[in-house]
């Protein structure tokens, strides 16, 4: 039984990093989205008007890293820690 409980918990794991590493690309790419919209926008409105729009882009971005730096149990241990409050 601790072989399948140790089974259950590697693919669980292994899941988890997948899943870690998609919404980490995903954040990426809508940063990026968000970025180009500001380029846009500056070019028609002006460059007050895009600077939310990149500081929107840096918020995804720094978001992305963050989430890209920390491993699977720490952010499962944050997560109980959340819950507990």
């Amino acid at each position: 039984i601790s072989t399948l409980t140790s089974q259950a918990g590697d693919k669980a794991r292994g899941f988890a990093e997948d899943g870690k590493s998609q919404a980490t690309d995903l954040l990426q790419t809508l940063a990026q989205i968000v970025a180009d919209a500001a380029g846009s926008v500056e070019e028609r409105l002006g460059g007050q008007y895009a600077g939310v729009g990149r500081r929107a882009s840096d918020t995804i971005s720094t978001l992305a890293s963050r989430l890209d730096e920390r491993s699977v149990d720490d952010l499962v241990e944050d997560a109980r820690a959340f819950v507990q409050r």
